[in-house]
């Protein structure tokens, strides 16, 4: 495998005119081969971008088997001495069409075929979804993995890639929401880190939702760092130099790793049938607007015993202006390492807090998410966020995903519960958990509408991208309350959704966010409408649960 490699992705207005679309392509590779580019990758749906009025005219412009397409690409791939991936309609047995990406090699051989799983609003009416295994293909640039524009709004199939070893995951788009350049697609790679080349549209959008395609084809390394992006409107081709071995790293500082410490005997209701789930095709419900809030404020010092009389008054003043779901930081008792240091004194004053906040409860009628150390009888503890409520305990949350550097006092919890409340069913999550995808996915899938997170940003992404994610893929609110001290200078997130359909149709799958200042004790609260969350449809017929395929999931649990 070489060290490195230049990869382009070409960006391009297609019509519908299948031929003169093909000579674009052509001379497109071309254009990039000569600029030294060894891996090229095309749009979504290149020979024909639709929308069509019936099966029998999507297949009528669709590309037969060995076709014009399959005969031009092999044949530029071969005479350029290049890796093509490329996207079309292709024929099934009429009138049946599937949106495909094929992926031919230097030597004119078609190396994987994948058929779109996820569809796109309209696509629905007139193509088929996929139903072949992600494909991870082993080349001598590296190992390329394939999802197809929608698959990278839910979390599932890019997982799977990643857990199939795949360096460079390679996207054709069909968008024209800004959400993808600007979140999904860097939010992906850094998920999964790995590499993501991603080539979308630009031009006339013949579709409701939409007038123009959003361009700003990207390149993006493991880390979520941009490293290439077109404009939003023009015809071109974006390059950088791609160093597969960079995927192979997937630590996050202090002895965490991001696969080895996936907790997969925990993930099996991912693979359980869509209908099974009390999220599953939810019809709308009725507007339900809860005021949450996320009060940053922690320890500042070894010695600092004043701490929880600064989030008692904070808890006052904000349920007297009318806050009803409070979420306070990580371990916001302690400074960092200091857990560890004493354990057992940690939770002596677990205690202590929880009594003391559970009578706050009582007397301000707030319900309020606070991580403690939780210690039991036989001597086990467990890094825990209590839900405590006017009533009592509603429920507590044992972290299934325990950092290294917390494994030393804490037991790893077992599972991912979702608790009724008076709002409705809230999750929550713990810190480390949040760059785990199945932790919010699993919440959403027993209808949670909000997810309460203790945080402490240590990846550079996190607080911009991968939380931001956790509430878009999964359509719920996440309240994402971090440390003052955390190593990433970002603050807190009060993360919403909106409700469908929406005028901005992008809007459904890029939440809009209230975002603390970093650094410094401070809250704030959002009015948050839960009934928006409880319908999963971001699009017409694309519902982030009902179009699931748990079938091809298995690995993410084995």
């Amino acid at each position: 495998m070489p060290n490195s490699f230049r990869a382009a992705c070409i960006q391009l207005e297609i019509g519908k005119d299948t031929g003169a679309n093909l000579a674009k392509c052509l001379a497109a590779i071309e254009t990039a081969a000569a600029a030294g580019a060894q891996l090229i990758v095309l749009p979504e749906l290149c020979n024909h971008p639709g929308p069509f009025d019936s099966r029998e005219s999507a297949w009528a412009a669709a590309e037969p088997a060995g076709g014009p397409w399959a005969q031009g690409m092999t044949a530029s791939a071969k005479a350029r001495g290049v890796y093509v991936a490329y996207n079309i309609l292709t024929r099934s047995e009429r009138p049946y069409t599937f949106i495909t990406t094929c992926v031919v090699d230097p030597n004119g051989r078609q190396l994987a075929e994948y058929a779109k799983q996820f569809l796109f609003a309209t696509q629905a009416d007139w193509s088929l979804p996929g139903r072949l295994p992600l494909p991870a293909i082993e080349t001598p640039l590296g190992k390329l993995g394939i999802y197809i524009c929608m698959a990278g709004l839910i979390p599932e199939p890019t997982r799977v890639l990643q857990l199939l070893g795949a360096q460079v995951l390679l996207n054709a788009l069909n968008s024209a929401g800004p959400d993808e350049a600007d979140l999904h697609v860097p939010a992906r790679a850094a998920e999964v880190r790995a590499w993501v080349l991603s080539a979308n549209k630009v031009g006339t959008l013949s579709a409701a939702h939409a007038s123009v395609y959003a361009g700003g084809s990207s390149i993006v390394a493991p880390d979520g760092t941009v490293v290439a992006r077109a404009s939003d409107d023009k015809e071109e081709i974006v390059y950088a130099t791609i160093t597969p071995a960079l995927a192979d790293d997937k630590s996050a500082g202090e002895g965490d790793d991001l696969v080895r410490d996936r907790r997969p005997e925990l993930y099996g209701q991912l693979l359980e049938p869509n209908d099974r789930f009390p999220s599953y095709k939810r019809d709308p419900a009725p507007e339900q607007i809860v005021r949450f809030g996320a009060i940053q404020i922690n320890a500042q010092s070894i010695d600092d015993e004043r701490v929880l009389e600064r989030v008692v008054r904070q808890v006052e003043r904000h349920a007297a202006e009318g806050a009803q779901v409070i979420v306070l930081p990580e371990s916001f008792l302690w400074m960092p390492g200091a857990i560890a240091a004493d354990p057992a004194a940690a939770a002596v004053l677990s205690r202590v807090a929880r009594d003391r906040l559970l009578e706050l409860c009582r007397r301000s009628g707030v319900l309020l998410a606070a991580n403690l150390v939780e210690a039991e009888d036989g001597g086990k503890r467990y890094n825990t966020v209590f839900l405590l409520g006017a009533t009592g305990e509603l429920g507590r949350y044992r972290q299934v995903h325990v950092r290294a550097a917390d494994r030393i006092w804490a037991n790893a919890g077992d599972s991912f519960p979702a608790f009724d409340t008076p709002f409705g069913k809230l999750g929550l999550m713990l810190g480390y958990d949040g760059l785990f995808p199945e932790a919010a996915r699993i919440i959403a899938l027993q209808g949670a509408s909000a997810i309460l997170y203790p945080c402490n940003w240590r990846l550079p992404a996190e607080p911009d991208l991968i939380v931001i994610e956790r509430a878009a893929e999964n359509h719920v609110a996440v309240i994402a309350t971090n440390r003052t001290d955390s190593p990433v200078a970002a603050g807190s997130r009060i993360i919403s959704g909106a409700r469908y359909p929406t005028p901005k149709h992008w809007k459904m799958r890029f939440p809009e966010s209230t975002r603390l200042e970093h650094g410094i004790e401070e809250s704030s609260v959002a009015a948050i409408d839960l009934g928006a969350m409880a319908q999963k449809l971001v699009a017409y017929k694309t519902d982030l649960i009902a179009d699931r395929m748990p079938e091809h999931y298995r690995l993410l649990a084995s």
